[in-house]
């Protein structure tokens, strides 16, 4: 019986680690999540860039305290956030390798942010202060 009680503690030691660390084992996907400053529940809108150019809306949801968006590689991005206040934060990502990146949207700051890599720094990310981004976002 001690062994099996020892059996099943080191399981979710293993199982309760392994979920603290992020996930970079993906070849296909960056996944860039974060939490949001100053304001909850957030309106988050995902814009893809289609074979056009043209960012259009693929995927839409509300989220309380915490996003996440699993990106493919090679495609480029636009997330829209907006609080109850009609407060819209945008950032820009380009996926052009696989990752992970944590990225706090804070809406007590007046600017944008576009997320890029760096061959010789991997992921970084850029302040945009005078951004005109939701202009070129096409509805679906």
């Amino acid at each position: 019986m001690k062994t099996i009680l020892t059996m099943i503690c080191a399981v979710l030691f293993c199982a309760v680690g392994h979920s603290n660390n992020p996930p970079t084992k993906d070849p296909w996907h960056l996944i860039v999540e974060g939490s949001f400053v100053s304001e909850k529940n957030i309106h988050v809108t995902v814009y893809k860039q289609n074979s056009e150019g043209t960012f259009v809306s693929d995927t839409h949801e509300k989220c309380r305290k915490y996003y996440s968006i699993t990106c493919n590689v090679g495609e480029k991005y636009i997330l829209r956030f907006e609080d109850k206040h009609n407060n819209v934060k945008f950032l820009m990502v380009d996926a052009t390798k696989q990752g992970y990146y944590a990225v706090d949207v804070d809406f007590s700051k007046s600017y944008d942010a576009k997320l890029y890599y760096n061959p010789k720094l991997g992921y970084a990310l850029l302040r945009l202060t005078n951004s005109a981004i939701g202009n070129g976002i096409a509805q679906k």
